[in-house]
């Protein structure tokens, strides 16, 4: 019985992890190269946060190839979009339902110069861009 709750317990942990590259990896033009939910405390019943520590996404940040720019930088697109949700600790597990809106995303283009400084700040990590064509980038996510 104890083996089976370390199992469970394990794939939960295991399962809330966001994938990130790690080391190089290659996107083709349009792909999402880094993707975050943005996580706020869970709210109880008077606004506070969930004792437990439990969250809930409040948000998300895509950032995506778009290829080169006709003066040979590498485009990229960083999108936000904000989601609003009435999810709280009363409505979490209870059956009762969740109603969660993505609101319209926020739009920035970037152009990054491969020459000079190769790199990409989101969210408190690093975007390394190692190389880019018309219609793949390689790069590498830095904590």
């Amino acid at each position: 019985m104890k083996f089976r709750v370390l199992l469970v317990a394990l794939a939960l942990v295991a399962g809330s992890a966001e994938a990130k590259p790690r080391g190089p990896a290659v996107a083709g033009v349009g792909d999402v190269i880094y993707h975050a939910d943005i996580r706020a405390p869970l709210p109880n019943a008077f606004g506070k946060p969930d004792v437990f520590g439990r969250d809930v996404i409040v948000g998300r940040i895509d950032v995506r190839f778009l290829g080169l720019a006709a003066d040979g930088r590498a485009r990229f697109q960083r999108s936000e979009v904000p989601i609003v949700s009435n999810e709280t600790t009363v409505t979490r597990g209870q059956g009762r339902p969740v109603v969660a809106t993505a609101m319209s995303p926020m739009l920035f283009d970037m152009a990054v110069d491969l020459t000079s400084d190769p790199t990409i700040f989101v969210n408190g990590e690093t975007i390394r861009v190692l190389s880019a064509t018309d219609t793949r980038v390689t790069f590498e996510v830095v904590k």
